[in-house]
């Protein structure tokens, strides 16, 4: 506003932006966080409803890599967007007894780890080590053409396994 309580030139457009977003019911990017589901059995029933692989995140309160991805690849706008438009996103504390059979069951030995699976739940692809963004963005894509490909049972058997990113060190916590 100009000291005459007229807006200043330019301003309407910047209001009617703000207007139409508060509008739209949309929260702000910052806001917007992965929509983790916080029981696995209930996640793959949801998956299986809407044809949609899960995604399963492993960490643990200790290992300083997966609280490094937490803070940033966890939270990047586009990966938050991927995850909840095309996937059932579940976050699995390794460290947590509870869970043991799980780990155990898909042979994880690093973490942080990703493990995405079809939606029949057969294992698509199983990825020790951080991720940036770009990483974990080009790993949701090639699991959505494994699920989605005439391959997938052949690819699912299979359960690639893909070396960990960075030095050695960085795959349990470092």
């Amino acid at each position: 506003m100009t000291s005459h309580g007229h807006l200043a030139p330019g301003a309407v457009p910047g209001l009617f932006a703000l207007a139409l977003a508060l509008a739209s019911g949309a929260p702000p990017a910052s806001a917007q966080a992965v929509q983790w589901r916080p029981d696995y059995g209930a996640a793959r029933r949801e998956a299986a409803e809407h044809k949609q692989p899960l995604v399963l995140v492993f960490s643990a309160e200790y290992c300083t890599w997966c609280q490094q991805m937490e803070r940033t690849t966890l939270r990047d706008p586009e990966v938050v967007g991927v995850l909840n438009r095309r996937f059932v996103p579940v976050k699995v504390a390794a460290d947590d007894a509870r869970n043991s059979s799980l780990v155990s069951g898909l042979g994880l030995q690093g973490l942080p780890a990703v493990v995405l699976v079809a939606p029949g739940g057969q294992v698509l692809t199983t990825r020790e080590g951080y991720l940036d963004a770009a990483g974990f963005l080009a790993l949701l894509n090639r699991a959505l053409a494994l699920g989605t490909g005439p391959g997938r049972g052949v690819l699912a058997a299979q359960s690639p396994r893909e070396a960990p990113d960075g030095p050695p060190g960085r795959r349990s916590g470092g």
